[in-house]
């Protein structure tokens, strides 16, 4: 969750800069037109990172819990706990223990792993265009990732005994019902269903 959340939080660093730029270098332009605007001052920058941070504190302690419920998950589907914190290994281990079959865990895996490079190499580069050029590619990779993630939450809850329910509060609510999953004794991993 923290890789795929990193590359928009550098997309939105970047933009604010961008932002800020643009405005200081207008302001400068029209200081001598019109009179002075009302501009950020250290509170409004002091906001912004406080809900930022706010933001963070709260995403990592939705990992870590996301983690331990995976990594017991996997344990309960015969896959060592540990491939739930290798990211691109926890993603191919996901679809493995959803029951997906060799080509879909690879496109599953790879689609989001290109997804990331994109985002990443086109936020790094600061360029206008690559980021909107990667920004189409997340859109068409991402609407792929997307729909197996959704079948997997439910081939995750079948797997695991329950029905429908189940499958909803996995795309709702996925670290808390990772938790109950690979926490609860109740929920027992069959490898065929």
């Amino acid at each position: 969750i923290l890789i795929s959340i990193t590359p928009f939080f550098l997309l939105y660093n970047n933009e604010i800069e961008s932002c800020r730029e643009k405005y200081y270098n207008r302001r400068e332009r029209e200081s001598s037109r019109r009179p002075r605007e009302i501009d950020m001052n250290d509170s409004d920058m002091n906001v912004i990172i406080g809900t930022l941070m706010s933001i963070w504190v709260f995403a990592l302690i939705f990992i870590i819990l996301q983690l331990i419920g995976t990594w017991k998950m996997y344990k309960k589907a015969g896959i060592p706990g540990w491939h739930s914190i290798i990211p691109i290994l926890n993603v191919y281990d996901w679809y493995k223990m959803a029951g997906f079959g060799m080509a879909g865990r690879l496109l599953a895996t790879i689609g989001m792993s290109v997804v990331m490079v994109i985002t990443i190499g086109a936020a790094a580069s600061g360029n206008e265009n690559a980021i909107a050029g990667s920004a189409m590619a997340m859109v068409l990779v991402g609407i792929i990732v997307a729909i197996l993630q959704i079948m997997s939450y439910f081939k995750v809850a079948s797997r695991f005994g329950k029905g429908t329910g189940a499958g909803i509060l996995f795309l709702l609510f996925t670290p808390i019902m990772c938790m109950i999953a690979g926490l609860s004794s109740s929920w027992k991993y069959r490898r065929e269903h």
